[in-house]
């Protein structure tokens, strides 16, 4: 199998802006962030009104009824996901290799992992398997 390949940023986010309200986050390339102390804080504590801005439906494999992943159905352009990545018809399919099938398994895996060095978001958009990285400024200097 061909690896994930990182997402592609928004034409509006080109390498290394900060972002207005999160001064201390940064990209570092495409799909890959450092995450600032004060976004990771906002963040853990919007969880749930970010999950419920992007509309999240979970995905049902229909050969083995098993769900299989969150389909964001709708990604506003000033949304928080909007401005780390995410677009609209993403399908979230794991976070550091752990499946991903439902936004219930988002937000336990986000609170009871706060101090990881950093998360691997994988996704597909439009058929391609593609990943968003975001690294804990704790673990990462660069």
């Amino acid at each position: 199998p061909t690896p994930p390949q990182p997402a592609e940023p928004r034409p509006s986010e080109p390498r290394g802006v900060v972002d207005e309200q999160f001064p201390e986050t940064r990209m570092l390339d495409p799909g890959v962030w450092v995450v600032g102390l004060d976004e990771a804080n906002f963040v853990n504590d919007n969880l749930d009104s970010i999950i419920q801005d992007v509309r999240p439906r979970s995905q049902m494999n229909r050969e083995t009824g098993q769900y299989e992943g969150i389909t964001l159905t709708n990604v506003p352009e000033s949304s928080h996901a909007a401005r780390r990545g995410f677009v609209a018809g993403d399908t979230v399919k794991s976070i550091n290799g752990v499946p991903v099938r439902s936004t219930t398994d988002v937000v336990n895996y986000v609170r009871e992992n706060k101090n990881l060095p950093q998360y691997v978001v994988v996704l597909v958009r439009q058929g391609q398997e593609r990943t968003l990285t975001y690294r804990n400024p704790r673990y990462h200097n660069d």
